[in-house]
C-alpha cells in the first residue's frame, strides 16, 4: 500500500498544481480540490474551537497565537488526509464534495 505524504501548509506549489489540473475533467484533480476544501473547513473549526476557549496565563501571547494558527492549518490537513478509523479520510465532506462538483460539470458538458 502507498500512501502519498500529508501536504505542508508551506507548500504553495502544491495548490497551485491543484488549481491548474483542476481545469481538466480529472477526476483525481477533483478528489485532491475537494480534500483541500475539506482541510480549510477542519482548519475554521479549529480556529473557532481555540477562539472559545479562555486566553488567560504565561502562553497567551502573540507567538503563542501564531503557532497554534499554523498548527491549525497543518491538523486541518491531516485530518483531511487521514480522517478517523476507517481510513476513509476527514468527515467525508471531500467524497461527498467531489461527487458534487462531478455531477455539475457532467451536466455542464450534457447542457
Amino acid at each position: 500500500m502507498t500512501t502519498t505524504p500529508t501536504p505542508s501548509i508551506f507548500d504553495g506549489s502544491q495548490l497551485a498544481a491543484i488549481k491548474r489540473q483542476s481545469r481538466s475533467n480529472d477526476p483525481a484533480a477533483l478528489k485532491a480540490a475537494a480534500q483541500q476544501f475539506e482541510a480549510l473547513f477542519l482548519q475554521m473549526v479549529l480556529k473557532s474551537m481555540r477562539e472559545a476557549t479562555p486566553k488567560d496565563g504565561l502562553f497567551d501571547n502573540d507567538q503563542t497565537r501564531l503557532y497554534e494558527s499554523l498548527l491549525d492549518q497543518q491538523m486541518g490537513q491531516v485530518l483531511a488526509r487521514r480522517g478517523g478509523p476507517d481510513g476513509k479520510g476527514g468527515l467525508g465532506l471531500a467524497g461527498r464534495i467531489g461527487r458534487q462538483w462531478s455531477r455539475e460539470r457532467a451536466s455542464a458538458w450534457r447542457g
